[in-house]
């Protein structure tokens, strides 16, 4: 199987939008962990993402403490219309509150928001704008997250840096306040192996999973690098140790299954494939799958 047609799965279910652009990197070692080994041939570029603007919502404005003039209806089509009423009630709370803790858990709740419709640059705004008001640090890793999954579904160069560049700034500071926060490690680990540097970010990923082999960050991106580098069998070890701690995400189910149709293992894989339509009722994504089940 193709990487486009994983691409076109990637897309339908949502997933990680990063994968094919990355850097083509082995990852191998010891007792399965991983030393990073950059390969010579380079990653095919990403398909269009689902969730990528087609202009720039946020390009021009400042974002000064007394800046909330932001238009947070750009994105409301998606959203129900429960979810309208609360986006516009703290907008219009947001730009009539002087008080700058308010505006800040204000920001916050409308970050939130935006995220959990996917909207990842305006929830990157708004928790920018939360973080103006009163710096924190889980507001810094807010910051940092958002701007990292913006980055992941932008499609121009321009915010792609961007995004980026905010990403590894608020992560690294994030660090810098506390070296254990290892959720920030492995988020800014994908950016350094996004960049130039991709060896930087497998260590990176390695170390968190030195101190905590359970952690669910580190082990989702490490099965994320071993597919994206056709390493089927260390992707078959990361998620079945990462579906055991989250069996409900629908992600690394799919990425399991695929991974134990390329190793042959089709009982396996079957049933994984019907865990992920268990998981995810969109039609989608049932009817990918259904492609897949029948190749088995």
């Amino acid at each position: 199987m193709s990487k486009k047609q994983i691409a076109g799965v990637v897309v339908s279910i949502v997933l990680t939008g990063i994968l094919f652009s990355l850097p083509k990197v082995m990852v191998e070692g010891k007792n399965s962990e991983a030393n990073a080994v950059v390969a010579e041939t380079p990653v095919a570029a990403k398909g269009e993402s689902p969730d990528e603007e087609s202009h720039d919502d946020h390009e021009g404005h400042d974002h000064g403490e007394h800046d909330h003039q932001h238009n947070a209806g750009m994105h409301l089509q998606e959203f129900t219309p429960a979810e309208r009423q609360t986006a516009d009630r703290l907008a219009e709370k947001i730009k009539k509150s002087e008080n700058k803790e308010k505006v800040a858990i204000f920001a916050d709740s409308l970050a939130a928001l935006y995220a959990h419709a996917q909207k990842f640059d305006s929830a990157a705004y708004y928790a920018e704008l939360a973080l103006e008001q009163n710096k924190t640090l889980a507001r810094l890793s807010d910051a940092g997250s958002y701007n990292l999954e913006a980055f992941k579904f932008a499609m121009e160069p321009a915010r792609q840096k961007e995004f980026s560049r905010k990403a590894e700034g608020y992560l690294t500071e994030v660090l810098r306040q506390n070296p254990e926060q290892l959720e920030a490690k492995s988020k800014l680990a994908m950016i350094y192996v996004s960049s130039e540097n991709p060896m930087k970010g497998i260590r990176m990923l390695q170390e968190v999973l030195d101190k905590d082999p359970e952690n669910k960050e580190a082990l989702f991106n490490m099965g994320i690098l071993s597919v994206q580098s056709n390493q089927y069998g260390k992707a078959v070890e990361r998620f079945e140790r990462y579906t055991a701690l989250a069996p409900e995400n629908v992600q690394a189910q799919f990425y399991l299954a695929y991974s134990y149709m390329q190793l042959g293992r089709k009982e396996d894989a079957r049933a994984r494939f019907m865990k992920v339509k268990e998981l995810d009722k969109n039609p989608d994504v049932l009817a990918t799958v259904d492609e897949y089940l029948k190749e088995l």
